[in-house]
Parts: C-alpha cells; sequence; structure tokens
C-alpha cells in the first residue's frame, strides 16, 4: 500500500513538474534532467514511470479518454438523439473540471493523434450503443453521419480549448450543436 501511494505520488510530482515546464518551453526541449530537477526526484523514478519526455502527454491524454469514456458510460443513443443537451453538458463539465491542463495539452502536443483517438471514442458510443438500432448500426447513412458529427464534435471541443470560441458560451455553443443533432435526421 504504502509503495502505491509512494508511485503515484512521484508520478503526480512528474506530471506536475511537466505541466509547468511546458508552459515555459516547448515539449521537444525539455530534458529529463530538467523536469527531475523540477519534481524533485532522480533519474531513477523518472524512468521507473516512463521511457521518455513524451510519454508524459500520452499518457495524461490516454488518461483523458478514459475518465470521458467513464463519464459516458451511461450513454443511451435513444436520449442523446432527443435531448442532446444533457450529454453535452456531462462532456463540457467534464472539460471544465481540468480545462487549464487540456488547453496546455492541445497547444503543446500532439494534437492530431489525441482528435484521432478523441473521436474514435465518441463515434464508438454512438455506433456501439446498445439502444442503436441494429438498421442505423449497419447503416452506410448512420455510419457517415456518426462520423462526421464526431469529428467535428471533437474539433469544436479543440477550437474551444484553443480560445477560437472565446467569445461564445459554452451554452450557446451546446445549443447550435443540440439543434443541429436534432435536425440530422436520425429516427428514434
Amino acid at each position: 500500500m504504502e509503495k502505491n501511494r509512494n508511485y503515484n505520488r512521484i508520478e503526480k510530482l512528474i506530471v506536475e513538474a511537466f505541466l509547468d515546464l511546458s508552459k515555459e518551453k516547448e515539449i521537444s526541449r525539455i530534458t529529463v534532467s530538467e523536469l527531475c530537477r523540477q519534481a524533485d526526484i532522480n533519474r531513477t523514478s523518472f524512468y521507473a514511470h516512463y521511457q521518455d519526455v513524451w510519454e508524459i502527454p500520452q499518457n495524461i491524454q490516454n488518461e483523458i479518454l478514459v475518465k470521458l469514456d467513464e463519464t459516458l458510460k451511461n450513454f443511451h443513443f435513444k436520449e442523446f438523439i432527443n435531448n442532446p443537451r444533457i450529454i453535452l453538458g456531462q462532456v463540457w463539465d467534464f472539460i471544465k473540471i481540468n480545462e487549464s491542463t487540456y488547453k496546455q495539452l492541445i497547444s503543446r502536443s500532439d494534437v492530431q493523434a489525441f482528435l484521432f483517438k478523441l473521436t474514435n471514442l465518441l463515434e464508438d458510443k454512438l455506433l456501439l450503443a446498445s439502444d442503436l438500432p441494429i438498421n442505423l448500426k449497419t447503416s452506410p447513412d448512420a455510419r457517415i453521419k456518426i462520423s462526421y458529427f464526431a469529428g467535428g464534435l471533437a474539433n469544436i471541443y479543440r477550437r474551444w480549448l484553443e480560445d477560437d470560441f472565446s467569445s461564445l458560451e459554452i451554452d450557446q455553443i451546446t445549443e447550435v450543436v443540440a439543434k443541429m443533432i436534432e435536425n440530422c435526421g436520425f429516427p428514434t
């Protein structure tokens, strides 16, 4: 138990040091030595957690996706189509909890790979929903709409985190997206 707690403590120190350093410089310029100094740990401790600095943002991104998947575990297609504001609100709430970390990751790391994973997660939630009618699961028309929607939603989150939509309130964005979903022609 004590060993796990110490491991988790060091993990947290590494991530915090990484986030602090990545505010000042590009990831490619962060060295393991700098990170260890910032986290006040030795190199052996670092390498017990990571192979290199690039693994840290990948690990953070994977944790984000796992947590988002958990947030959406009770996803139901029919509920989403009938009232998308509930699910969209849950996702926005999820983003708002760690907004500054997400903004930093979006601006400093391999955004395309992360957006690809996020899009796939959203597509899977839509396509694999237990209450999605089987004819929609196999329909090319539905698959195209779902793919288009998932990619667009991931891009909206990215642009909001990059402050491209800074003049818009989350409620405004949610309302526009909700209306698009309601009007996209999915049978329920």
